[in-house]
Order: C-alpha cells, then sequence, then structure tokens
C-alpha cells in the first residue's frame, strides 16, 4: 500500500509557489501547534519546523549521522529561518507564505544575520502583502530575536522535539514550483480568510 502523501505550499512574491511533497514517514510531528517534517536534499537532510502560531519557520540542515551540516554563506549556518505567516492546512496539504526577511543562524544558536530586507520592502511597497502581514512579519523578526539573543534556537527547538535519534526520511519526496494562479488559497484576498491572527 502506498504512503498518504503531504504537500507543502510556500508562496514567494510575487507569484512563484515552492511545492514539497513528502511521504507520512517523512513527518516527525503534527499538532495543534506544529509541523516538523524530514526531506533529503542531495547529502543531507532539511528539517522543518513550520508553526500555527508563530510568524516565522526553520530550515535546519543535518548530516545522515545527525550531526548539524555548516553551509557557507554571508555567516555560516545550521538554521536559515524565514520570516512567514503561521502555518494553515487543509487536509493533507499545508501552506504559509514567505514575508521575505531571512535569518541565519550559526551553529551556536545565536549568531546571526538579518537578510532580504530590501525584498521585504519590496513587498510592501507592490502591496503583496497585507498590512496584517507586514505587522505579522515585525513580529516574527522581534519573536525570534528574543529567542537567539535568549537561551537561544537550539534549546527552543529541542523543547519542541529534541535533535535526537535522525533517521534518513523516506524515499517518497519530490520538489518542484508552481504558479500562484495554479494555487488560488494563497492569492491576497483568498488566504486572509485561513491565516490565524496569533
Amino acid at each position: 500500500m502506498k504512503p498518504k502523501m503531504f504537500y507543502f505550499y510556500n508562496l514567494h512574491f510575487p507569484s512563484e509557489v515552492r511545492v514539497s511533497e513528502f511521504s507520512e514517514d517523512c513527518i516527525r510531528l503534527h499538532d495543534d501547534s506544529t509541523l516538523i517534517y524530514d526531506i533529503n536534499i542531495h547529502d543531507l537532510i532539511l528539517r522543518h519546523f513550520v508553526f500555527y502560531n508563530r510568524w516565522f519557520d526553520v530550515h535546519s540542515f543535518l548530516a545522515k549521522n545527525g550531526d548539524f551540516e555548516i553551509l557557507p554563506g554571508p555567516i555560516d549556518c545550521c538554521f536559515d529561518c524565514d520570516i512567514s505567516t503561521p502555518l494553515f492546512n487543509l487536509d493533507n496539504k499545508f501552506y504559509n507564505i514567505d514575508l521575505e526577511y531571512d535569518i541565519l543562524v550559526g551553529k551556536d544558536g545565536k549568531m546571526h544575520q538579518i537578510k532580504d530586507e530590501e525584498e521585504h520592502f519590496v513587498a510592501i511597497t507592490n502591496k503583496w502583502m497585507s498590512d496584517f502581514e507586514e505587522k505579522g512579519a515585525q513580529k516574527g523578526l522581534n519573536d525570534l530575536k528574543e529567542i537567539l539573543n535568549g537561551h537561544g534556537l537550539i534549546d527552543f527547538l529541542n523543547t519542541i522535539y529534541p535533535f535526537q535519534g535522525i533517521t534518513c526520511p523516506g524515499e517518497s519526496q519530490r520538489y518542484y514550483k508552481k504558479n500562484i494562479d495554479d494555487v488560488s488559497i494563497l492569492k491576497k484576498n483568498e488566504r486572509q480568510k485561513y491565516i490565524v491572527k496569533v
């Protein structure tokens, strides 16, 4: 019997929807506040933490043995945090909207760098995001900074789902792109019906 498939739709302004398709055995946690799933990307495991009640999500990069993998960039990072809308879902389809800010976080879970600020303001100027989403982005940025400047991102994530006993996720997974016209629930007026006010 084929495993049940799940789909994560992530809108990048103005119209690109990035889709992760994965099987049920890739899901590590799904409850009222959080979705966590693992997918293979080349020689890495990407663990994605997405929240129903927070304005950010977190990509963590892991080697197959469970160690944090350091990716080079503006800073050497193990985590890429997106400021984004809270998650919403309809059955096996999950959705959120990237609000353009990215925060790269180092291996210690504290050192960080904010990027893509210009893209955020372009999205505001072009009215691709609503006033509600703009305010949510600032809340997400402030909440994430508080975590990073406090006990750090690793402690925060470990309280939700520990980085222990990492296993390679199933093989049933794909990554592809769609246009927003094919995912109409993510259009500006439509998505406002689903985004929880947190």
